[in-house]
C-alpha cells in the first residue's frame, strides 16, 4: 500500500511548482504578470575605496524597498536591482570610509564622508524633502548620482 495516493501526488507536485515559481519571481503578483524592471544606479565622484557604501531604496511610501552595503569598486560606482515594480522611487546612500556604518558629522552636523540622494536635489539645511528625491520606473531606468563631500 503507497504512502500517498496518487491525487495527492498530484496536488504535491503542483504546490512544489508554485513555491519554485514564488521563489524565482520573488512575489506572486510578479507570477501573475504584473511588470517589473530594471533599476541601474551610477554614484559618481567617490573620493577613495576605502570603506562600504551603504544604500538604500524606498518607493513612492517611503517604504525600504532594498538595501544594499556594497565594497567600493572605483568610481563610478553601478549598482544593479532586478524586479523592481512600475512605480515612483527614491535612494540615499553614504560612503562610509572608516567602516563604522554609520555616516560621520561634525560637531554642527555637517557629514564629514560622502553622501547622496537621488535626483541630486540641491542642499540648504538638514536631507531635501523626499518628493525631490521621487523619479518614475515605468521602464528599465538608469540614475546618475553624484556624491557630496564637504
Amino acid at each position: 500500500m503507497p504512502f500517498l495516493n496518487h491525487g495527492q501526488m498530484t496536488q504535491i507536485g503542483i504546490k512544489i511548482v508554485f513555491v519554485c515559481l514564488f521563489a524565482f519571481f520573488g512575489n506572486w503578483t510578479d507570477v501573475l504578470g504584473q511588470e517589473v524592471y530594471s533599476l541601474k544606479v551610477e554614484i559618481h565622484g567617490l573620493r577613495s575605496e576605502r570603506g562600504k557604501l551603504f544604500f538604500q531604496l524606498f518607493d513612492e511610501q517611503k517604504k525600504l524597498v532594498r538595501e544594499a552595503i556594497v565594497d567600493i569598486k572605483g568610481s563610478p560606482m553601478v549598482l544593479n536591482f532586478d524586479q523592481i515594480k512600475q512605480g515612483q522611487y527614491a535612494f540615499r546612500y553614504y560612503h562610509d570610509e572608516n567602516n563604522n556604518q554609520k555616516l560621520d558629522r561634525n560637531l554642527l552636523g555637517v557629514p564629514r564622508e560622502g553622501f547622496g540622494f537621488s535626483n541630486d536635489p540641491p542642499l540648504i539645511v538638514g536631507e531635501p524633502s523626499f518628493d525631490k528625491w521621487l523619479f518614475p520606473a515605468h521602464k528599465d531606468v538608469t540614475q546618475i548620482s553624484t556624491i557630496r563631500y564637504f
